[in-house]
């Protein structure tokens, strides 16, 4: 709007010098037109070759009409150039009003021009330092960038080397713990094989006629050989005490097994203490599931047949059963007895007494499990 109106002052101008003085003389002329006498309606013959006129010099005498009628065409003249002077006065007038409005505005618009340019010339400067100051900024930011994907690697390649030292560290750990554990696991196996050399059993040697059978004098077996002795003598009593009628067999040979414990308790108690503290050091470790199963499969290979025959018997009185009869089941500590050494054959094959896992190696005893191990709670 406002470059719209800033060419109305030039044409206002220009509508007034040119456009006014053409009207006032069209009036004058109208004015003139109006107040001349007409000319005669048809043309006069006379004075020509058929009617000479004959002149005759005689001063030109005026009509009183004629004389008010020139004096008035006279007047109107002299008023309409009157009019038109001032109409022209003032026509000047007004342009020389507009001319000073239009040098006023070019003025202004001259002003205002250098004042655009000046904030242009500002803006350009400011844009100039903008731009100045986003191409620090960007290689600030570009710089940020790298110092932060260096300090990324510097992070990565720290947290790489703390997993490793991590990993060493637990390595080294699980070394020294699995060197601490065989350090202890072979003393107790150790200490266990003393206990079987110091075991010794006495009994009375018979008379070798099947028909008195008297004892003739006492004897003591030591080592393994205590233990056999101690097997054939435990069945004895179980020859001599038979099932009674309507008493579970698990509660039959855990009261028979109880009574000749009583009798051996100076023996067989170290004996089975040393033995289920080397299953439960094993199973309490910090071991694999298979290491465990290794382990303990090496300290069933220190067992005697007649070791085990013991160990089956033991796990079915009061303490056998609450104390070791789970780590029997659980490491499978029975696989390698055999028929022939227990108080009976069948005594293998009734799940009442023993699960089949006490009887199994690892891999069966894991399918059994459907790949979960029991927890034995020591409590």
């Amino acid at each position: 709007m406002n470059n719209s109106l800033r060419g109305w002052p030039g044409i206002s101008v220009l509508a007034v010098v040119f456009i006014l003085p053409a009207i006032s003389h069209a009036q004058t002329r109208q004015q003139v037109h109006e107040f001349v006498p007409a000319p005669p309606a048809a043309a006069d013959t006379r004075g020509t070759t058929a009617s000479p006129i004959v002149v005759e010099l005689r001063p030109t005498t005026e009509s009183k009409e004629q004389s008010e009628q020139i004096q008035r065409d006279r007047d109107a003249r002299a008023a309409s150039d009157r009019e038109t002077a001032a109409t022209n006065r003032r026509v000047v007038l007004i342009g020389a009003a507009q001319l000073g409005v239009f040098v006023l505005q070019l003025l202004v618009f001259g002003y205002q021009a250098v004042k655009l340019r000046q904030t242009v010339d500002a803006a350009a400067a400011q844009s100039e330092d903008l731009k100045k100051s986003i191409a620090e900024a960007a290689r600030t930011a570009t710089a940020m960038e790298s110092v932060s994907a260096s300090m990324a690697d510097n992070a990565r390649s720290l947290a790489g080397a703390v997993d490793i030292q991590r990993s060493q560290i637990e390595d080294q750990r699980g070394r020294d713990q699995q060197q601490e554990f065989e350090r202890m696991f072979f003393e107790l196996l150790l200490r266990f094989s003393e206990v079987v050399s110091d075991m010794r059993f006495e009994y009375d040697i018979l008379d070798p006629d099947p028909v008195t059978r008297i004892p003739t004098k006492p004897a003591v077996a030591e080592g393994r050989n205590a233990m056999r002795l101690m097997f054939i003598a435990f069945k004895k009593y179980y020859d001599q005490n038979p099932q009674q009628i309507g008493v579970p067999l698990e509660t039959y040979y855990g009261e028979l097994y109880r009574d000749f414990y009583d009798a051996q308790q100076h023996e067989l108690g170290i004996y089975f203490r040393t033995l289920y503290h080397i299953f439960k050091f094993i199973d309490t470790s910090t071991l694999t599931p298979r290491d465990k199963a290794e382990y303990a499969s090496i300290t069933r290979a220190q067992l005697s047949a007649y070791e085990l025959a013991m160990i089956f018997y033991n796990g079915l009185w009061d303490e056998g059963r609450a104390g070791f009869k789970p780590l029997i089941e659980k490491y499978g500590i029975l696989k390698h007895l055999r028929k022939e050494i227990v108080l009976r054959e069948h005594d293998l094959h009734d799940r009442t007494l023993y699960p089949e896992t006490a009887f199994s190696n690892y891999k069966r005893r894991l399918h059994t499990w459907n790949g979960a191990e029991p927890v034995i709670n020591y409590d």
